[in-house]
C-alpha cells in the first residue's frame, strides 16, 4: 500500500513536465524541504522523499542502473556545504504495475544501505493521516529542468505550490 502525502507532492520526474509555471519558481531558503533527497544513478540526477530513516520514495522511471546513491542534506548540488550524507541502496523495489513505456504507476522505493542521520537537514517527510482535498495546497519541490527541451538540473532546490486537482 502507499500513503498518501499531505501538503506535499513527492516529485522526482523533471520539473519540465510542467515548464509553464516557471515563472512561479521560486529558490527556498537553505535546506527548506529536509525530506528531499537527490538521487544519482550512473551521474543521471532524480530526486524523492525520504519517508523514513532507511527508505526513499521516488519515480520508477530514475532507476536507470543498478547503482544508485541518495544525496540527504543537500540544498545546492554542485556545491560541499558540509551537511550532505551520501548512502547507497541496498534495495531497489519498483511499484509492481510500473510501465517503462508509459511511465503508469511511476514509484518505487529506495533501501538505504544504512540509515539516515537524522538532523536540522535530514528529516522525514510527514506523511499523511488522509487524503488530500481538492483544492487543497500542495508543495512542488526538487532540482529538475525548467524548461522544456533544457538537459541540465537546477543546482538549488526549487519549489513552487500547485492546487490538488480530484481525478
Amino acid at each position: 500500500n502507499w500513503l498518501p502525502v499531505t501538503n506535499y507532492i513527492v516529485i522526482s520526474f523533471t520539473l519540465s513536465v510542467i515548464f509553464y509555471f516557471t515563472a512561479l519558481l521560486t529558490i527556498k531558503h537553505s535546506f527548506s524541504e529536509p525530506w528531499q533527497v537527490y538521487i544519482t544513478s550512473n551521474g543521471q540526477p532524480c530526486g524523492g522523499s525520504l519517508i523514513n530513516e532507511r527508505w526513499v520514495v521516488s519515480a520508477a522511471h530514475c532507476k536507470i542502473a543498478s547503482h544508485l546513491t541518495v544525496h540527504l542534506g543537500e540544498h545546492n548540488v554542485y556545491v560541499e556545504e558540509g551537511t550532505e550524507q551520501r548512502i547507497g541502496a541496498e534495495k531497489v523495489i519498483p511499484h509492481p504495475k510500473y510501465n517503462d513505456y508509459t511511465t503508469d504507476n511511476d514509484f518505487m522505493l529506495i533501501k538505504l544501505k544504512e540509515p539516515a542521520i537524522f538532523n536540522e537537514y535530514v528529516k522525514p517527510i510527514p506523511l499523511a493521516t488522509k487524503c488530500s482535498s481538492a483544492g487543497e495546497q500542495c508543495l512542488v519541490s526538487g532540482w529538475g529542468r525548467t524548461e522544456e527541451g533544457e538537459i541540465s538540473s537546477n543546482k538549488n532546490i526549487l519549489c513552487f505550490y500547485l492546487h490538488y486537482v480530484s481525478a
